[in-house]
């Protein structure tokens, strides 16, 4: 079931892009984290607003059933598109389009692509997350992986194999680290951006600063979950364990430019940039200034 819906998945994106359609980064926000694994949602209009988003695999959270693990079907945003594109229109084409067009607004059609992802500080618009809160869902991985590095040792390798495959796991791990860093990280000084028109039902404004609360709750859980030494904790045996291959051959694991032991505060260092390069940025901190005149 699982590989089914992951090659349906590809599938869908990939024909989007033969209609005519380009990524939609910020789909992944259509559902709530408590909807993501109803089925009676996501079978009717999917994980995401649109296949043309980047999902990642949808995880349950310990003690939750399993919903669908990618989206089965296409999603609102899809449909709303391909209508635009490709519907016979009756009259005057101009207006009949224009009247698809001014949906623009409705929460499950929200658009954002390839451009908004690097050039406009929006939190919501981003590869590889899902739900309506990209920080939560930083937190909800980071969990995930904190629970599953306990036993880490014991539950990746069999006896007689290598130790190599825990090195390949802890790194999996580690990195929920640092896409937690990244998508928390943009809340601070953040904005939301929208392309809808003056006069469109429901329209937003071009751009809304985030929340002063929430980008305090997202800088503690940097603070706490990212910058504290409290939060990379790890069995001295597992460390010993993470063993590297040794074979030169095309596809050999951390051969290239690789010690035989792991440096982790390096490791670590690398995901503590990632926090302090943005929120010490000129351009964050500027944007900070200009978000308390844009602030009702």
């Amino acid at each position: 079931e699982f590989l089914g819906q992951t090659i349906k998945h590809v599938v869908m994106h990939e024909v989007g892009h033969s209609l005519g359609l380009r990524h939609n980064f910020k789909a992944s926000t259509m559902l709530t984290a408590d909807q993501l694994n109803d089925t009676s949602i996501t079978r009717v209009k999917g994980l995401v607003g649109s296949v043309m988003d980047y999902s990642p695999i949808n995880i349950a959270p310990k003690g939750k059933k399993q919903g669908d693990f990618y989206s089965t079907t296409i999603g609102p945003y899809d449909y709303w598109a391909i209508e635009y594109a490709y519907a016979p229109i009756m009259g005057d084409e101009a207006t009949e389009l224009k009247k698809i067009a001014a949906r623009a607004p409705e929460h499950d059609l929200v658009f954002a692509t390839d451009e908004d992802s690097f050039l406009n500080d929006d939190p919501y618009v981003n590869r590889w997350d899902l739900g309506s809160d990209p920080c939560e869902f930083g937190k909800a991985r980071i969990s995930l992986a904190s629970d599953l590095l306990k036993d880490l040792d014991s539950r990746v390798v069999k006896d007689g194999e290598s130790w190599a495959r825990t090195r390949r796991a802890f790194a999996i791990l580690l990195d929920q680290w640092g896409d937690g860093a990244t998508l928390a990280s943009q809340y601070i000084g953040g904005q939301s951006v929208s392309r809808d028109h003056k006069a469109d039902k429901g329209a937003h404004d071009p751009i809304i600063p985030v929340a002063g609360a929430k980008q305090r709750e997202c800088l503690k859980f940097l603070s706490d979950s990212i910058l504290s030494d409290a939060a990379f904790q790890f069995s001295p045996a597992l460390l010993r364990r993470l063993g590297a291959e040794r074979w030169m051959h095309w596809g050999a694991d951390g051969f290239y430019g690789s010690d035989v032991d792991i440096s982790l505060f390096e490791r670590i260092l690398a995901i503590q940039k990632i926090v302090l390069g943005h929120c010490l940025s000129p351009a964050t901190l500027a944007r900070l200034e200009n978000q308390q005149l844009q602030s009702d």
